[in-house]
């Protein structure tokens, strides 16, 4: 990192100047003082090219597999970094709420994207599944899963159905069953 406090672009190049890339590394680590320091957008773009051109004159091919940490702890490659800075503006720096209402394209921040999906009360739900088990009616219409009973459940339904065979079978006995002739005394 620079001892140097740069302001502009003038002062962002004579302190490039003077640094001499030898690795990966050093490369990363200018990224991200050139994206501490902020530079006002036009003098950032420049920042950016005259940065990546004096990589690539000193060591003989383009910063695309420089990989580092950046701020939330997530590696990503320098040039992504980069490229994020330039966009500031677009992606964290433009937190209007109603945004999305002023411009036709706009461009979410991550904290946005959680505000909108809390407020609307989304839940993430996986869209192949969803699509083929969840009616228009909301309700999921899914073909039910069955457990397995455990054998005491599987005694106690045999138990029953025993019992209910028992009381059935009396029943049709009774009612399939010829009734019992009498004879009756006719009067001569």
């Amino acid at each position: 990192m620079a001892t140097t406090i740069v302001t502009n672009l003038n002062e962002y190049k004579q302190y490039l100047e003077r640094i001499v890339f030898t690795s990966k590394s050093g490369f990363s680590k200018e990224t991200l003082y050139l994206v501490s320091i902020m530079l006002p957008i036009a003098e950032r773009i420049e920042a950016v090219e005259f940065l990546t051109e004096k990589y690539f004159t000193e060591m003989g091919e383009m910063p695309t597999k420089v990989k580092m940490k950046d701020r939330r702890g997530r590696y990503i490659e320098a040039l992504d970094l980069l490229s994020e800075h330039l966009l500031y503006e677009a992606l964290e720096g433009d937190s209007r709420p109603d945004k999305i209402t002023l411009e036709e394209r706009p461009v979410l921040t991550s904290n946005q994207i959680k505000t909108r999906i809390t407020d609307r009360g989304e839940i993430s739900v996986d869209i192949g599944l969803a699509c083929k088990t969840y009616g228009s009616d909301g309700r999921n219409h899914r073909n039910p899963t069955k457990r397995n009973r455990t054998p005491y459940e599987n005694m106690k339904v045999e138990q029953q159905a025993l019992e209910k065979a028992k009381q059935v079978n009396e029943g049709y006995r009774d009612a399939t069953n010829p009734s019992k002739i009498r004879r009756l005394r006719v009067a001569s």
